[in-house]
Parts: C-alpha cells; sequence; structure tokens
C-alpha cells in the first residue's frame, strides 16, 4: 500500500496454490522453485506467485529461500494440508516503509518521423510508474518470484482501493523494480507536427512540439520519450534531451502546478 505522499510503501507477498490434481495431501512439505526452467512439454500454466502491495501487520517469514542451480527454491517452514479443488494463499515476504519513485512518461511513435502528419494534434497517454529497489537495506533483498503486483492507496475514509497492477518479472536481489499501475487522469500530453521536409528520398526533417498540461495542484516532472528510427540528429530543441539509446530521445519536461509547457524541437532522420 503507498503512503499518502506515494513516496514509501508496504509491501506483502503471497504464494497462491492450486490443488487441481485429484487428491488431497495431508501435512504436505510444500517446496516453490523460482526460475526460467527447460521443459520438453509444455507445462500447465499455475497462478504461480502474486506479489500484494497491501498493509498488515509483521508476521515471520513462511518461506526459507535458498540456491538450487541456476534457480532458487523456496521451502515452506511447516506442513501444509492441500485439499482437492482448494486454493491456498501462503506468505512468502513482508517489507515495510519500503523507498520508492514515482514517475509520469509518454511516448511518441517511431513512423511519425517520416510521414507528413497534420490535422488535430495527437494525445499521448501520461504513464504512471513506480519503481524501487528489492535490497536488504529496503528490507527486501531476496530473489523475487515472477507474478502480479496489485497497488493499492487509503482513501480520505481510510478505505484501501485498488490503483494499478503489472506483471513482475522473476527478480534477482538488488535490481530495480519498475512497475506501470496505468494513466494519469490530470496531466496531458499533445503533439503536434509544425514542419515537414523531405530533403531526399531517405531523408526528411521534421518539427515537433509536445505540450504538457498539468491540471494537478502539485509540481511535476513527465519523461518525454521519442523513438527516431534510422540515423536521426536533433538540430534544435526547447530542452536539454538524452541520447537513451541508438534509436531514442529523452526530455525531462518541468511543469508546475495547473500550468502548460511546450517541449519543441527539430529532427533530421536518415
Amino acid at each position: 500500500m503507498l503512503t499518502t505522499n506515494d513516496a514509501r510503501c508496504n509491501l506483502n507477498g503471497w504464494v497462491t496454490i492450486n490443488n487441481n490434481c485429484g487428491a488431497t495431501f495431508k501435512n504436505a512439505q510444500l517446496k516453490l522453485v523460482a526460475g526460467e526452467v527447460q521443459r520438453v512439454a509444455a507445462p500447465q500454466r499455475g497462478k504461480g506467485v502474486m506479489m500484494m502491495a497491501m498493509a498488515g501487520a509483521a508476521a515471520p517469514p513462511n518461506f526459507a529461500e535458498e540456491g538450487l542451480f541456476e534457480y532458487h527454491l523456496y521451502t515452506l517452514q511447516r506442513p501444509s494440508t492441500l485439499k482437492q479443488n482448494q486454493q491456498k494463499q501462503l506468505s512468502l515476504l513482508e517489507a515495510r516503509g519500503v523507498a520508492i519513485a514515482k514517475t509520469y512518461r509518454c511516448s511518441g511513435e517511431q513512423y511519425w518521423y517520416r510521414t507528413p502528419l497534420g490535422g488535430t494534434p495527437q494525445r499521448m497517454p501520461v504513464g504512471v510508474f513506480v519503481s524501487f529497489t528489492n535490497s536488504a537495506a529496503q528490507g527486501l533483498g531476496m530473489p523475487l518470484p515472477k507474478g502480479i503486483v496489485r497497488v493499492y492507496k487509503a482513501d480520505a475514509g481510510g478505505n484501501n482501493q485498488f490503483i494499478g497492477e503489472d506483471n513482475l518479472d522473476h527478480t534477482p536481489k538488488d535490481e530495480r523494480i519498475l512497475l506501470k499501475l496505468g494513466n494519469a487522469f490530470d496531466i496531458v500530453a499533445e503533439r503536434r507536427q509544425t514542419d515537414y521536409t523531405k530533403l531526399s528520398d531517405s531523408m526528411c526533417e521534421t518539427a515537433w512540439t509536445v505540450q504538457v498540461r498539468n491540471h494537478k495542484d502539485e509540481d511535476i516532472v513527465v519523461e518525454v520519450a521519442e523513438p527516431m528510427g534510422g540515423d536521426w540528429t536533433i538540430l534544435k530543441s526547447s530542452l536539454p534531451y538524452e541520447k537513451r539509446d541508438a534509436t531514442t530521445a529523452v526530455f525531462q519536461v518541468p511543469v508546475k502546478a495547473r500550468a502548460t509547457v511546450d517541449c519543441s524541437y527539430r529532427v533530421r532522420v536518415k
């Protein structure tokens, strides 16, 4: 569950087990192997591990973790009975006060840079992401199995409300975890192509303005990621940019509360 200022969260993780094999197992010893295990025949899909960011009282860990070949093994520290057609959830981990970072991000499309585009400005959804590090300093630091993360936050009445979910891949300790929770309601990003010049059959110049409108009562920074295929050079821009990789320029667009900012640039693409 996220705190009021979205700066920290409490994290609980569960293992979800479904017994559909036709038999009951009394006082069974349960072991979970996490990792990409090669199988010749396709394994049946189960629900695996579900991670949920929720509040709750701290409890002793139920599972002991150890390395196994190139995977990780989690052993339940007590016997458990699994009845036929029963679903059971068992606590895997708990952490309190995990520091998180919230970011806003919107992205363009590569084909936009090779075509003249006019008419109505194109609306770009602004995604909301949270990230944290799976480290011992955060109260974590255990290899995390693949599963679903569901995030909640308390409303004004103190009731937990669901605010988004994302898939978590198998994650080693000390790795960064990035989760997309949805799209921002009060942040609008619109793109306009202000010029298009075809220089040759394989080269063109285009000019763009990405307008970000912040209807929130707080200052924000929106990351505008522009995917440009081929050989590209930004000739001029109103804001600094980072060449994130061979095909992506990223602008950090700061916007004051209830304000509007234009990010303009001109690029040559071959």
